[in-house]
């Protein structure tokens, strides 16, 4: 992925193999997030890609609903959304 395709990206330890995984905007590339997880022994599995239903422009890795895991959360650019 080029720098021009993307606006933010996020890395954290969200599987339970320990390993990081890192989630990135696709600003240019269609209305979604791609989550690349981490492998344990190093590198990652190809991305997975997640519809956002808007010009995904950032990303924030939290825990959100305080629940003890760790919840993603992306801003819009062109639309307006609410969650399912």
């Amino acid at each position: 992925m080029s720098p021009s395709r993307f606006v933010s990206a996020v890395a954290a330890c969200l599987a339970m193999a320990g390993a990081s995984t890192v989630a990135v905007s696709n600003f240019l590339l269609g209305f979604s997030v791609s989550v690349f997880l981490g492998k344990p022994g190093g590198g990652f599995e190809p991305a997975v890609r997640y519809r956002t239903g808007g010009q995904a422009d950032y990303v924030g890795i939290e825990d959100f609903n305080e629940d003890g895991n760790l919840d993603m959360a992306v801003t819009n650019l062109t639309r307006a959304t609410s969650p399912s």
